[in-house]
Parts: C-alpha cells; sequence; structure tokens
C-alpha cells in the first residue's frame, strides 16, 4: 500500500555477493540496448562490454547443472511442465551438487564464487590488503582532474568500527572508534547500488544532480503454497521427478531452507507488449526468519 520495498544488502566483506540467491544471469539484450540508445551508452552494446561478462561469468564459475534440484525448485518444474509453460534453469556462481541452503546468507564451505572468494582473494594474493568493519564517510578531492575535470579524487576518509584492542593501546583509545585517512592514486567507488551514491553525496560528487537519480528497485512478491505431506515425492507423472530430477529430499517434504536454493526460473510472461520486460516466476531459499518477516500477519495462530 506504502510502495515500500525490503531491500537485503550485505554489510561485510564482499557485500551483496554474500547474501544473493547466487541467481547469475548475463545483462539481457533488451537492457543492454536500451542503455546504449536511450541513455547514450554504446559500450554496453559492444565487444568489449560481452568480454567483461564473459570474463566475471568465467571467474566467478557461473553454470547449470543442479544435480539434484531442492524439492521446492523440483516442484514449481514439475508444475511449469504440467502447464506447458516456459522452464529454464538458473545460471548460478555455486557448487550445482550438495548445496546447504545457506548460500543466501554467506558461504560457509566457499562453494559460492563471491566477490570475496573471488576477486578479492585475487587481491589479496597479489599483495592487496584489505581493513574490515570500517565505513568509508567520504572521497578526498583536490582541484585540478585530468582531461579537464576540476577535481580529482586521492583518497578516502573511513571510520573503522572499533578501535585498536592490542594490550599496549591508550586505554581510552580500546574499542572506540577511530577515523583513517588512506591516500591513493586511483580510488573505486564500489559501495553497492544504494551506498556508491551515498558516498559520493557525501563527498561533494552531484554530476550535476545525476547521482543517484537513475536508481530503480527491483520489485518481487511472494506467493506462498502449502503442499501435503510427502507431496514431492508422490509419482513421476506429477511430482518433481518429471523432467526435473528426483526430490533431493526422499520424504518429499518441501523445505524451503534445504537444498539448491533457486534453480528453476519461468519467464512465460517476462515480455510485455515486446519490450522485453515483465514477471519472472522463480522460488528462492525462506528460512523462518526471512518468512516470518514478509508474511502478512493473520494472528499468531496462523504465524505458528
Amino acid at each position: 500500500k506504502d510502495l515500500s520495498v525490503n531491500v537485503l544488502a550485505g554489510a561485510t566483506v564482499g557485500g551483496g555477493t554474500r547474501v544473493n540467491w547466487c541467481a547469475s544471469f548475463p545483462t539481457p539484450a533488451h537492457v543492454r540496448e536500451e542503455w546504449a540508445t536511450k541513455h547514450g551508452l554504446p559500450e554496453f552494446s559492444g565487444p568489449r562490454y560481452e568480454r567483461a561478462l564473459a570474463a566475471v561469468c568465467g571467474r566467478g564459475g557461473v553454470s547449470t547443472g543442479v544435480a539434484p534440484h531442492s524439492n521446492h525448485n523440483a516442484c514449481l518444474g514439475a508444475g511449469l511442465d504440467a502447464l506447458g509453460e516456459h522452464r529454464g534453469e538458473i545460471p548460478r556462481n555455486c557448487a550445482n551438487a550438495g548445496d546447504c541452503g545457506g548460500c543466501c546468507v554467506g558461504c560457509a564451505t566457499g562453494e559460492k564464487n563471491d566477490t570475496t572468494h573471488t576477486f578479492l582473494a585475487d587481491a589479496v594474493a597479489a599483495g592487496a590488503f584489505i581493513l574490515a568493519g570500517a565505513h568509508a564517510e567520504k572521497v578526498l578531492l583536490e582541484k585540478k582532474g585530468a582531461r579537464g575535470r576540476g577535481r580529482k579524487a586521492v583518497g578516502v576518509v573511513a571510520t573503522a568500527m572499533a578501535g585498536p584492542l592490542t594490550a599496549d593501546a591508550p586505554k581510552k583509545a580500546r574499542g572506540a572508534a577511530w577515523r583513517l585517512v588512506i591516500r591513493a592514486p586511483i580510488v573505486v567507488a564500489a559501495a553497492g547500488t544504494m551506498h556508491t551514491p551515498a558516498l559520493l553525496l557525501r563527498s561533494g560528487v552531484k554530476g550535476k544532480g545525476w547521482v543517484g537519480k537513475n536508481l530503480r528497485l527491483h520489485p518481487a512478491t511472494m506467493v506462498y503454497g502449502r503442499f501435503p505431506a510427502g507431496y514431492a515425492g508422490q509419482c513421476p507423472s506429477t511430482g518433481p521427478a518429471s523432467k526435473t530430477g528426483s526430490p533431493a529430499d526422499p520424504s518429499g517434504a518441501i523445505k524451503m531452507f534445504e537444498g539448491a536454493i533457486m534453480s528453476t526460473f519461468s519467464k512465460e510472461s517476462a515480455d510485455w507488449a515486446g519490450t522485453g520486460y515483465g514477471p519472472m516466476l522463480m522460488t528462492p531459499s525462506m528460512h523462518p526468519s526471512g518468512f516470518s518477516a514478509t508474511t502478512p500477519w493473520r494472528g499468531s495462530d496462523a504465524a505458528k
């Protein structure tokens, strides 16, 4: 009713790549075309962007071939097959076997190829130093930037969430937040879709009013289903064994917090009026806390 949208963001090393659902679709052709023509960014429709996508997907190990599908993903696939509607497998940046169901809240095994286990690990291997638990306050700017720009970035001011904890640190400084000033010849603002514009605005970078103006949120709405006990293992012709593999849980129980977290999707309706835009259907991992946070309140009995 109030147009509010929950935004899942990762305040940790690796950021949003640590808490996403592993879905790794390449940028769709219709989106790239819109960026290139409507927004005057022809680079997105050229071969350099293709190579960049291939490089990122390659380092992230993006692939298909889940075996087996979790029961809730297998059920979705079986339903789509029964209706004769499009069913596809989501390309993902994590292992395709033995998923524990916890990838969406950070991977404990290292099988999810998020930024922490790929590009940041590469950077550390090359000699980079990572400071965790710090908040970037602003980018340091000096006058006379390159290529006719009025200013150039020369560093970052950050606040560490906790001060020095060593025994020889002054008593009043132990555990207290402390400020860092980092000077660098190159500064990259990579604070995610939500925080990068905020960081730039705090730094006095306004881009003639364009900073943050093109932010778009991708809404997702939930539809919940309650299935009979053992439903997922009912029958090869009607249950999830139909084309999508045997149930991950032989009991047939549909537990949305176990198995491959997101692997089946449908784009049957994802093309309104030939625009390429429209709803996609998929079923994510849903742990009890996430379920309770997104379920309408109908009283304590219904919630239980």
